[in-house]
C-alpha cells in the first residue's frame, strides 16, 4: 500500500466496463446472474464507477500492475491499475460499492476506498448545498 499511488474514483469506460464484466463473469459467483440488469443500466446511464491508482515509480519498479487487486493480474489487457471493484451512483446520488473482489476485500486498501467514498458523499453534499445558496442568494 505505501507504494502505491493516488486512489481516484472514476467513471467506467467501455474497455474498462468489458474487463470487468469479464472478471466477475470467470469467478462464477451468480453476482451477474442476479445483478446484470443494474450493472448495465448504470453504465448506459454513466453512473458506474470504480477505482484507479495512480502508477508511482515504485510501482511500476514492481510490476504492480500484476498485483492480485488490479484486474491486469486476472485479465491479458492493459487496465491501467483499475482495482477489481463496482461502484454505482444509486438513485439519491449516492456512491456505493455492488461489487468487490476478496483479492480487494481482504487488502488494507479496502478501508482507503470506504473513506473515498465516504468524502465523496460529503463533498457532492456541501457542492448542492452550495448551489443552492447561490441560487437564493441570486
Amino acid at each position: 500500500m505505501e507504494n502505491y499511488g493516488e486512489i481516484n474514483l472514476v467513471n467506467i469506460n467501455n474497455n474498462d466496463f468489458w474487463h470487468l464484466y469479464t472478471i466477475i463473469e470467470t469467478l462464477n459467483s451468480g453476482f451477474l446472474l442476479k445483478n446484470r440488469a443494474l450493472i448495465l443500466n448504470a453504465y448506459k446511464n454513466n453512473n458506474l464507477y470504480g477505482f484507479r491508482i495512480n502508477e508511482t515509480k515504485k510501482m511500476f519498479n514492481n510490476n504492480s500492475r500484476k498485483d492480485d487487486i488490479f484486474c491486469d493480474k486476472l485479465v491479458n489487457y492493459e487496465t491501467f491499475y483499475l482495482i477489481i471493484c463496482l461502484v454505482i451512483k444509486n438513485n439519491s446520488g449516492n456512491k456505493e460499492i455492488i461489487f468487490i473482489h476478496d483479492n480487494v476485500k481482504n487488502n488494507v486498501i479496502y478501508n482507503k476506498l470506504i473513506n473515498i467514498l465516504n468524502e465523496n458523499k460529503s463533498t457532492e453534499k456541501y457542492s448542492y448545498l452550495n448551489s443552492l445558496v447561490k441560487k437564493i442568494i441570486g
